[in-house]
């Protein structure tokens, strides 16, 4: 690891990991059987929480809110031990910044996006200032991605978007940063009697 790796570690609180994606512990397979990366792949930051941990330090009210409030600009993935982008649940609420966040995670997790099945879950209604927006969305995922389809859901809680995943056998959530208060609170009232099928959904924040 490089010296200004590691320093930026040390001022890290003990909740967030800052980590690029090629650390991420991705199981994405190509068809090959080998891992999908490129050597030339953008290599962003990450703030990353490991899904049991997250639970059980805000059940147990051990975070301050400066410990778990990540820089705004940096996306954030709480995950268990490994990260599968098999079958993806995104949602687009019709906000250009969230456009824009798609936008960045499809750039960040291209490679492995080829072989992903994606949801699109968006509002009932949107404007139509953003119909077209919404329409090239759903064709850039639909170019990138090996299957993509697409759901009119009026959802506006963190828990629906989190219930729905878990009972569609979701592997990743990609959901607005503005969530990730609402997310936390939920982790920790959560009961696990089932930890395989909790860690398996990772979730994406930006």
């Amino acid at each position: 690891m490089k010296e200004d790796d590691m320093n930026t570690r040390k001022n890290e609180s003990k909740f967030w990991l800052t980590l690029s994606k090629d650390e991420l512990p991705i199981n994405a397979m190509g068809r090959s059987g080998e891992r999908c990366l490129s050597e030339n792949q953008f290599r962003p930051k990450l703030l990353v929480g490991e899904l049991t941990k997250v639970s059980t330090w805000h059940k147990q009210k051990k975070l301050k809110p400066t410990e778990w409030r990540p820089s705004a600009d940096i996306p954030v993935v709480i995950c268990g031990a490994k990260i599968s982008l098999e079958k993806v649940l995104l949602h687009y609420d019709g906000k250009a910044q969230t456009a824009k966040s798609i936008i960045r995670f499809v750039s960040i997790f291209e490679e492995e996006l080829k072989y992903s099945q994606i949801t699109i879950v968006s509002p009932g209604f949107i404007p139509k200032s953003k119909i077209r927006e919404e329409a090239s969305l759903v064709r850039l995922l639909s170019k990138k991605s090996q299957e993509t389809s697409f759901i009119k859901f009026n959802f506006t809680q963190i828990e629906q978007f989190w219930q729905y995943a878990q009972q569609h056998n979701f592997t990743f959530l990609v959901t607005p940063k503005k969530y990730l208060s609402s997310l936390l609170h939920l982790l920790g009232s959560l009961h696990h009697p089932k930890p395989n099928s909790f860690l398996k959904l990772s979730i994406y924040l930006s």
